[in-house]
């Protein structure tokens, strides 16, 4: 902790703060390298795939790169499933173990006095037909996700929907 508040992180995230207090890692102590499953990320299913299928079930720690960031992705609150997009299928059960641990051991923690998302998402009601306040947060982020190019082309924004509204409106 002290290392991360003295000296910061140089690309503003976690990995530049590991990188940097791990910097020999490589070079020192063969010893002290994490295994593969101590330092999974998401993509390591396609460019480590025989490492993947072989260890995949005993991830410890997986880090969510680009676009498979699990609060990007569509959630249902009312069933608390995650809708899982196209290509991310070899995710879908960290995906859905993500939101399993945010509903039981995070929302309960948020409050609508955070600012931000934080804040946002503390008025979901998890378990519960959605609120016209909730549909409206959940319109939002799901729009900040189109926006992001985290479209959910397997659900809602699947091109047949995209392309019946654009029917409609060409016809009013």
């Amino acid at each position: 902790m002290e290392y991360a508040v003295t000296h910061g992180s140089f690309d503003g995230g976690d990995q530049g703060l590991l990188n940097s207090y791990f910097s020999d890692w490589a070079h020192k102590d063969i010893a002290k390298h994490l295994p593969f499953v101590y330092n999974t990320s998401s993509v390591a299913s396609y460019s480590y795939l025989p490492a993947f299928k072989q260890f995949g079930q005993n991830t410890k720690i997986l880090h969510f790169i680009g676009t498979a960031k699990p609060w990007l992705q569509n959630f249902n609150s009312e069933t608390r499933k995650v809708y899982i997009p196209g290509g991310y299928q070899h995710l879908a059960n960290f995906l859905q173990f993500w939101w399993d641990i945010f509903c039981e051991d995070v929302h309960s923690r948020l409050s609508a006095d955070m600012r931000g998302l934080a804040g946002a998402i503390s008025n979901v009601r998890l378990g519960e037909r959605r609120t016209p306040e909730q549909e409206r947060t959940e319109e939002v982020m799901r729009r900040q996700g189109w926006e992001e190019g985290n479209a959910d082309y397997a659900g809602r924004d699947a091109f047949a929907n995209i392309w019946d509204r654009i029917q409609k409106s060409v016809q009013e």
